[in-house]
């Protein structure tokens, strides 16, 4: 009988070992190397959701974005199409579409934003933040002890890191939170392919 018990202990304890999710294996790199490996990562595509709060305004989407170095295609969608939008841009020109017919252009995407939609991301820099690098200019960051960003303080917005996820050569984010003195936004990431 005590046995059957021992054995039934240890069957339950190996069950429970089983469901515990693993964890990616990182490799520690100093936080100046990773971000030189980042540099490097200029072509990619991700799609996933984001949230953008500011009271009473409120904003939930799905989103696909092709980079290709300085040229970027970002695709904004919503359920039942509230929101359908089209960005395609590079450095001083950007084109946002809300149909096949109206078409509005300006020199920066953030401008453009805010006064077609009303809200804007500020994805002169976030082309920067997603892959879990600080954009070009001053910045405050915190990171962890594999090297990865933790805590991005840039352009009067905090970024906090979440989780990242092996691609490759490259451990990359899955999540992030943005804020600033009137925005909060959340970016999920469900999918990078890199080129």
């Amino acid at each position: 009988m005590l046995n059957k018990i021992l054995l039934l202990i240890l069957l339950l304890a190996l069950s429970a070992c089983s469901h515990q999710p693993l964890e990616p294996s990182y490799r520690k790199v100093l936080p100046a190397v990773r971000q030189t490996q980042l540099t490097t990562l200029n072509h990619w595509e991700i799609e996933g959701s984001f949230s953008l709060r500011q009271p009473p305004q409120s904003v939930v989407a799905n989103y696909e974005w092709l980079q290709q170095g300085d040229h970027y295609d970002l695709h904004i969608h919503s359920a039942l199409n509230l929101v359908s939008i089209k960005i395609i841009g590079e450095p001083n020109e950007v084109h946002l579409w809300r149909s096949a017919r109206h078409v509005v252009e300006a020199q920066n995407p953030e401008e453009l934003m805010q006064a077609q939609l009303g809200w804007q991301l500020p994805l002169s820099n976030l082309q920067y933040w997603i892959r879990g690098l600080p954009a070009p200019g001053l910045y405050k960051a915190r990171y962890d002890a594999y090297g990865h960003l933790l805590t991005l303080k840039q352009a009067g917005w905090t970024i906090h890191y979440s989780k990242y996820l092996p691609h490759g050569h490259y451990d990359l984010p899955t999540m992030l939170k943005l804020t600033d003195d009137q925005w909060a936004a959340k970016i999920s990431i469900k999918r990078w392919e890199l080129e």
